[in-house]
């Protein structure tokens, strides 16, 4: 559970890429092109041919991220909970909800900071050789998600056409 929510939490530094993906833009910001996500590293480990010391590295530094994120998560949830009791207010205090906002986003701040001197660790355990490898395969990835989007607005532009045609072939049968 602990690693799913850090490689969940992880990708949120690496969440425009996805997200523009998932809308068509395949632009990566210019620091993602640099930085490997763990589960990246340990699904390609074979291939990046990691010695035992990366691969124990890498673990024990996912281990201690995982440790302060949970502590960060536990304090963000309780500065929303706090942040949602103030807006549930009939009258809402603007100062207030601000401040409460601002300590909901310092946590985030912090979360997100943790996770990416996490992606600037990991790059800095591989070797020049290891990172080409990674980069190659995120290139090949964003291009499989490229042609993924592209099949599908196919898909979509087709099924708009026939059911233009069947629209059609409705009014003159009436």
């Amino acid at each position: 559970m602990r690693t799913v929510t850090m490689l969940t939490v992880t990708g949120a530094l690496l969440l425009p890429l996805t997200a523009a993906a998932q809308e068509g833009h395949v632009e990566i910001h210019e620091f993602s092109q640099h930085l490997f996500p763990p589960e990246l590293v340990m699904r390609h480990q074979r291939h990046l041919d990691l010695t035992d010391q990366q691969q124990s590295n890498i673990r024990q530094q996912v281990r201690d991220l995982q440790a302060q994120v949970l502590d960060l998560q536990w304090q963000l949830e309780d500065q929303q909970q706090a942040l949602g009791e103030l807006l549930a207010q009939e009258t809402v205090d603007p100062d207030a909800a601000l401040l409460q906002m601002d300590q909901v986003l310092q946590l985030e701040s912090q979360i997100k900071r943790n996770h990416f001197r996490l992606l600037i660790e990991i790059k800095n355990q591989l070797t020049a050789e290891q990172r080409q490898k990674l980069q190659t395969v995120m290139e090949h990835m964003k291009q499989e998600q490229q042609r993924q989007h592209e099949m599908m607005e196919h898909l979509q532009y087709r099924e708009q056409q026939e059911q233009t045609q069947h629209l059609e072939r409705m009014k003159r049968g009436r």
